[in-house]
């Protein structure tokens, strides 16, 4: 359903002509990157708490701010779409949310146990 809903096909493409056709596609990830490892830092800094807490709500804190907006139905995705895209955002997030704390706690000046 994911690959006919964007492409009209359900044959994989391959992602270098993806990016072929679209040069601005690899700067535009690259600045979504650096908005949600600010967000990251935000998140890192305000916390109180130390320890695996930090881990996990960092990863929630991703997970439900990007899947909150799939849960109710939209004119411009069909449900099977945005169920599939809510079970992939959410786990990719968290573990995006999990691996920024792994690798900003100790940049940023927070250390946590």
């Amino acid at each position: 359903d994911l690959r006919y809903y964007y492409t009209g096909s359900t044959a994989i493409l391959d992602i270098s002509k993806q990016i072929q056709g679209d040069p601005i596609l690899p700067m535009f990830q690259l600045f979504r990157g650096l908005l949600w490892s600010g967000l990251a830092i935000i998140i890192i800094t305000s916390l109180a708490t130390k320890g695996w807490k930090t881990y996990i709500i960092t990863g929630l804190l991703f997970s439900i701010l990007i899947t909150s907006t799939l849960i109710f139905p939209n004119a411009y995705m069909p449900a099977p779409v945005r169920l599939a895209h809510s079970f992939e955002l959410f786990t990719s997030m968290f573990t995006f949310g999990v691996l920024s704390v792994i690798t900003l706690k100790n940049n940023i000046g927070t250390k946590s146990k």
